[in-house]
């Protein structure tokens, strides 16, 4: 079932009295007296009418809530007064909020485990609180897979909405309810237990601290400032977030997609390469300078940052002090200093090879071949790969050509190499941020390799993408008894002047969002008033399962047809382009070429949120999205211990 939807606007400035825990505390407090059946009246605690159960329908008995404090009307977290409409409430409601949509989830989760432990246990069980909860008829245990449970949230919206931002209030918001639930349970313990009760563990950070502390250091490796917003997610993130019986966040995984690794190259102007290059070249000591040979190198130096000539950003955020708070939550998530230290040895690494240059010379066939040329960059980049000069010059200068089983060495024009080199960057960055979020797994979901599969509240388990063995292997991080919280953060509709394969990723993600939207909220409701006669009228709406179709249709689809052509030895560019424009064209009212756009190598697609022109160039290289063989063994030559460690996320040919 689909719960509430809610419109949040991104202000575009800090809203200290909106977002705070002082307003937190106003939610929580709603949400645990919604749950005993209470309401707040003139700022006390007073019983609600008694309700009828819907089981059997007998009263629900209001009671106390221990975790409920007394009444007092916080302030904002700058010590301002909370806005008055947060205050005043006619309906005895606090008004929509992001907090009111967190909050939602997880009263539904802690509602369904509560039903699940009821049903084991033959209508008795532990409530949600920890107390024990009589009533009930004693239910089937099959009925428990149709307890709705596991909630998810969906943070949607178009690029500089606030997703990000909003994600981020979110788990701000879960670590609070599970601080709040855990300051409850050690209570209790020392008063069951005397002054011995009371320990959390013996973990420096607690697990709500590391969930957060992931924020800077996805945010610095997979954040940029584009021309809407200065803090962009250039990457989708599912965060998965599992609790206890008793509310208390336990661990989470966080699975991460369609890095925009193509920034890493090109920029539009207004627009900055990803964060960690700015921050560590603004924050990198001397002797960091001197070992990884920056010396007096600034971002106006290297092509990767200054090809934009954008350098700073429009909010007010200091890129060094974001780079000690990237530096400080690697700390926490046990990274290790060496290990941090290496990440930015491989960041200066990429910075270099994006000044590397090559020159034509002719072979004895005549023919031109591409040559490394030898400079400060190139030799830069041999060094701290930890490889040898002349490896990298074959690497990026010739490819490897498989025939029955031999390996042949073909020389490279200068711009094949140029395109080698480029692959190799963007091979080695998206290795690295794959290596991060595994990192960054290893430590907010540790004890969830000894979970047995399916346990818990019997999740369905989603896929780790960064797992340890290369795969994609499920993974249940939901303990026996509890539940867990999915938090969906994609990316928003993009169009821009030039629109690549990277937007149509995007878009066509968008566009499976909106027909999940359409299929929960106006489909399903619709078809269930139908089977049970009631009245009502119909809702017309925007259907796009055609645009889906038009996309990911087998045989017929833009992404088949892509799919078809990077098989094949002989597909390019423009020949997809052409089958394209003979297939879609005819199918498809979504589909659109003009005479123009046939000889630009163009289309445009309708999607629900608009027309968007795009251009094939370079698509099939991108589909691919494989490291050429003679740089899959540059990396195997390779001594230093890091690159070891990230080239198994590496895809190569062969």
């Amino acid at each position: 079932s689909t719960g509430p939807i809610l419109l949040a606007i991104n202000p575009f400035k800090s809203m200290t009295t909106v977002y705070g825990k002082g307003l937190m505390e106003l939610y929580r407090q709603q949400g645990e007296d919604k749950m005993i059946g209470s309401v707040i009246q003139g700022g006390t605690d007073q019983p609600s009418t008694p309700r009828s159960s819907p089981k059997n329908g007998s009263p629900a008995k209001a009671t106390h809530n221990p975790m409920s404090t007394p009444r007092e009307i916080p302030t904002a977290d700058d010590g301002k007064p909370i806005p008055k409409n947060y205050l005043h409430r006619p309906n005895g409601k606090l008004p929509p909020h992001v907090y009111q949509a967190a909050d939602d989830a997880y009263r539904a989760m802690m509602h369904g485990i509560e039903m699940q432990q009821l049903m084991r246990g033959g209508g008795r069980g532990l409530s949600s609180k920890g107390g024990v909860r009589g009533g009930g008829n004693k239910k089937d245990k099959a009925d428990e897979s149709e307890m709705p449970t596991n909630q998810s949230i969906l943070v949607s919206g178009e690029s500089g909405a606030g997703k990000t931002v909003t994600t981020k209030i979110v788990l701000n918001y879960f670590a609070m309810l599970s601080q709040k639930t855990q300051e409850a349970v050690e209570e209790n313990r020392v008063n069951v237990a005397g002054a011995n009760g009371g320990k959390n563990g013996n973990k420096d950070t607690s697990i709500e601290q590391q969930v957060l502390q992931s924020n800077p250091i996805l945010e610095a490796f997979g954040n940029a400032r584009t021309i809407r917003n200065d803090n962009s997610s250039r990457f989708g993130k599912y965060i998965n977030i599992a609790f206890t019986h008793r509310g208390q966040l336990l661990r989470a995984s966080i699975d991460t997609y369609l890095l925009e690794k193509v920034r890493l190259i090109h920029q539009t102007g207004g627009e900055r390469n990803f964060h960690v290059f700015y921050q560590f070249l603004g924050a990198a000591t001397d002797q960091e300078r001197e070992d990884l040979l920056l010396n007096d190198y600034t971002a106006l130096d290297f092509n990767l940052t200054n090809q934009s000539d954008t350098y700073g950003r429009r909010d007010n955020v200091d890129d060094v002090d974001m780079h000690d708070e990237m530096v400080r939550a690697m700390k926490s998530m046990n990274f290790g200093t060496d290990t941090t230290y290496k990440l930015m040895r491989l960041v200066v690494a990429v910075l270099f090879a994006g000044n590397m240059t090559f020159s034509t010379l002719r072979n004895t066939t005549y023919e031109d071949t591409a040559v490394l040329n030898e400079t400060e960059a190139s030799l830069a980049v041999a060094q701290l790969l930890g490889v040898s000069f002349d490896n990298l010059a074959a690497s990026l200068t010739s490819k490897v050509i498989f025939a029955r089983g031999d390996m042949i060495h073909k020389g490279l024009d200068q711009n094949q190499a140029e395109k080698a080199s480029e692959a190799l960057i963007k091979s080695i960055y998206g290795a690295a941020f794959d290596f991060i979020a595994e990192k960054i797994n290893a430590s907010i979901n540790a004890g969830s390799e000894n979970m047995p599969r399916g346990g818990g509240a019997r999740p369905k388990p989603g896929k780790r993408r960064n797992s340890i063995g290369g795969g994609d292997e499920p993974i249940n991080i939901v303990p026996p008894g509890g539940a867990s919280i999915g938090v969906l953060d994609i990316f928003g509709f993009e169009t821009f002047e030039v629109n690549a394969f990277e937007q149509l990723c995007i878009n066509y993600t968008n566009e499976t969002l909106q027909q999940q939207f359409n299929k929960f909220v106006f489909k399903l409701e619709q078809q269930e008033y139908e089977r049970e006669g009631i009245l009502w009228k119909f809702i017309p709406f925007p259907d796009n399962q055609d645009v889906l179709d038009l996309i990911d249709k087998p045989r017929t689809g833009i992404l088949q047809i892509l799919d078809e052509q990077c098989i094949v030895d002989w597909g390019t560019d423009k020949k997809f382009s052409l089958s394209l424009y003979s297939t879609c064209d005819q199918i498809s009212i979504r589909f659109h070429v003009s005479p123009t756009q046939r000889v630009r190598n163009k289309f445009a697609v309708e999607h629900y949120a608009g027309f968007v022109e795009y251009s094939t160039e370079n698509w099939l290289e991108k589909n691919k999205d494989q490291l050429p063989a003679a740089s899959a063994e540059l990396l195997e030559s390779s001594d230093f211990d890091l690159l070891g460690q990230v080239k198994k996320y590496v895809r190569s040919e062969g």
